[in-house]
């Protein structure tokens, strides 16, 4: 039976049962327990150049042979070139998951709306819904219904994106949407507890990856240093400051939990070449593994020669 929204996570989600059915530990109006950030200080950040190569494709016409260059790949879940062969070169496949909204166009999008709050709409694309998290049922909802189809189609891995999306609404009301980071936190703990086996990336969420750090093995730092406006569908870099503050989270998430791996993803205009080539090297000067491309994500960029 679903959980009222009042109920308020306090513990583990437990498998049980030979059907794997998913069960959550639950109090009513409990206050929600204190995080605690995940710390390992025995390492500081080395900024080696990643011999690792990264790549995100939402497309489904570019053919298998082209990431054969590419160990991490992040592909659409619905929409994608055939895995078989990128299994057996032993690549890391993520499917894409949305953990904090929902999008218009997958399958059965009214029909899962009307199951939860609906908090507003993502302020560049309009049609996608933004989820209240703090309902447990959209946790069960990504574990039972989202991930299975996922894993069946042979990918080894998630990319979980839009958890700045719930987790903003905190850092802007702290009293109506308290808990909501608390909220994310345990729902990426939770994914983690099932599916042990598979990788996560997560991309940004930067509010809530100090909490989650050791249940996870990749951060996505998008657009931290190349700023893309959607209404000129322009490009321009971003100031060093607040470059250096981004690079300065990820350094503090590899000093935490140095088994983590940091990849970047920005957009420009891949006929500049020059400018191309000058955003690999700012972000492998600081240790992470880059990947430049255009915003609709629907290309295989090869980096510049």
């Amino acid at each position: 039976m679903p959980l009222p929204i009042r109920y308020i996570v306090l513990c583990v989600f437990l498998l049980i049962g030979s059907g794997g059915a998913l069960a959550i530990v639950a109090q009513k109006d409990a206050e929600p327990t204190n995080l605690e950030v995940q710390a390992d200080q025995s390492s500081k950040p080395r900024k080696n150049i990643s011999p690792k190569r990264f790549i995100v494709y939402y497309g489904a016409e570019a053919k298998e042979e082209q990431f054969y260059p590419y160990d991490i790949i992040v592909f659409d879940r619905d929409k994608h070139p055939p895995l078989q062969k990128l299994r057996r070169k032993n690549k890391v496949l993520l499917g894409y998951i949305s953990g904090g909204e929902l999008e218009h166009y997958r399958d059965n999008f009214e029909q899962v709306k009307a199951k939860f709050d609906i908090l507003g709409t993502n302020e560049t694309w309009k049609d996608h819904m933004i989820v209240d998290v703090r309902d447990p049922e959209w946790t069960r909802h990504l574990i039972e219904d989202i991930i299975p189809p996922i894993v069946k189609q042979g990918f080894n891995g998630i990319f979980i994106d839009t958890l700045d999306s719930v987790t903003h609404y905190e850092t802007i009301d702290p009293t109506r949407y308290k808990g909501m980071i608390q909220a994310t936190a345990t729902m990426v703990k939770t994914i983690h507890y099932h599916y042990p086996e598979l990788k996560i990336m997560i991309n940004r969420g930067f509010d809530v990856l100090p909490f989650i750090a050791n249940d996870i093995h990749y951060v996505l730092a998008e657009s931290t240093l190349v700023q893309y406006d959607f209404t000129n569908h322009t490009t321009k870099l971003m100031d060093d400051t607040v470059y250096h503050h981004y690079v300065q989270r990820m350094f503090d998430l590899k000093k935490q939990a140095p088994h983590l791996e940091l990849a970047t993803l920005d957009y420009w205009k891949m006929d500049d070449t020059a400018m191309v080539q000058e955003l690999y090297r700012r972000h492998e000067a600081n240790g992470f593994m880059p990947y430049v491309t255009t915003i609709e994500l629907n290309r295989v960029d090869n980096r510049p020669q």
